[in-house]
């Protein structure tokens, strides 16, 4: 999250100076990588970069790539097989189990235009980015574009009306899913690789209570590139005087904090008064909301005497991971790391006990056949390596 926000603010400093720059998107991954789908890195006409592709194992060359492509004013898309271990094979000898498929493009174009706005618009709604990702195809060419609402409003050029139509009802799988697609999808001149990419804002994360053990959670979350609001309804005398670096910060009593607060169930919120009655009514309230994340702090025991017989499904008290945290950078350490577990529908535990893939992906849709294509025959992974 705050990755893409150096990025548009970068981009912004370098449109500014009259500087070209690049983008480059992983769109693919097909077994292990560092980066997902949807990992970006920005760079400039002198070589500099803002985000990354990999774990450092791809960006130079890359950076290369990216200079011809700014020349050109042309995307290019770059697979990298980092599955082989050795020299001359062609792959990258990194021995990383996966291959990525890189769109580079240029910024200063249409196309570019439209990747940055879109990405703009993400900072505030969730969207849908399809994009082509074919390298050839004469009815949606490589990096054109379509950026869908959740209204099923949409702006781009992609000039064959009935793959927009394809691409439109992808992009409603993907809201509905929650998770990105990547698949083909049939157009006026065959088939068409697209990436249908789902955009989300920042997490708003709200911190109720403004004591010195707030102080390290909204660091941390911060540093994630959460939006994030404190609300501060005790203040003492030495938290008055405290400069907070959030999104915003609101002071009042309790019985404002309806009036003053609006909270989507996409939110994430913590409440840490230190004061039982005001617990209480906060718990009472934002309960109501069916909040994302919802959580309390301090002791089971004191939960349990404090909400009596209200019903505490959809409350997480005693709040955060079991990390043996017994400062407040480890409580909050522990918190952050719960909201992004619940978040990311994970149970939070160690990945090394975990069976399967780190990552669960993105969802492919059916492949789509051309008019008289025939299924293509299966070939091993012994046989890739070896062709």
């Amino acid at each position: 999250m705050k990755e893409l926000a150096d990025i548009l603010r970068r981009n912004q400093q370098l449109l500014d100076a009259g500087i070209d720059a690049a983008m480059a998107t992983v769109v693919r991954v097909r077994g292990s990588s560092y980066r997902r789908p949807g990992a970006r890195m920005l760079i400039s006409g002198d070589g500099q970069t803002t985000g990354g592709v990999s774990g450092g194992c791809l960006e130079r060359d890359v950076v290369l790539r990216a200079g011809a492509v700014m020349l050109a004013r042309q995307p290019v898309l770059v697979h990298y097989d980092t599955t082989l271990d050795f020299e001359g094979t062609g792959g990258f000898s990194l021995g990383c189990g996966g291959a990525v498929d890189i769109l580079i493009e240029p910024l200063r174009t249409p196309a570019g235009q439209l990747l940055i706005e879109s990405l703009e618009e993400s900072q505030r709604n969730q969207l849908v980015l399809a994009t082509v990702v074919s390298r050839q195809n004469l009815s949606a060419a490589l990096g054109t574009r379509l950026a869908i609402r959740e209204s099923g409003e949409s702006s781009g050029a992609i000039g064959d009306p009935g793959l927009v139509q394809s691409i439109i009802s992808e992009a409603s799988a993907a809201f509905d899913s929650g998770m990105s697609r990547f698949g083909q999808l049939a157009s006026a001149m065959g088939t068409v690789d697209v990436f249908v990419e789902l955009l989300k804002p920042p997490l708003q994360l709200f911190v109720f209570g403004a004591g010195n053990d707030a102080v390290p959670l909204v660091n941390f979350a911060k540093a994630l590139g959460w939006r994030v609001t404190v609300v501060d309804v005790r203040s003492s005398a030495i938290d008055l005087e405290r400069k907070w670096e959030v999104d915003r910060h609101v002071r009042c009593g309790i019985g404002e904090v309806r009036d003053r607060l609006v909270l989507d169930e996409s939110a994430a919120a913590v409440v840490m008064t230190h004061n039982a009655m005001h617990d209480l009514k906060l718990i009472e309230w934002l309960l109501e909301k069916r909040l994302k994340y919802l959580g309390l702090l301090g002791p089971r025991h004191r939960t349990e005497q404090l909400l009596g017989g209200f019903a505490m499904r959809g409350l997480r008290s005693p709040v955060g991971l079991d990390l043996g945290a017994d400062n407040p950078e480890e409580i909050a350490l522990a918190i952050v790391a719960e909201i992004t577990a619940v978040m990311h529908g994970r149970p939070g535990v160690a990945l090394s006990s975990r069976d399967g893939p780190i990552h669960a992906g993105t969802a492919e849709f059916p492949r789509v056949m051309s008019k008289g294509e025939k299924p293509a025959r299966e070939i091993s992974e012994c046989q890739i390596a070896g062709s």
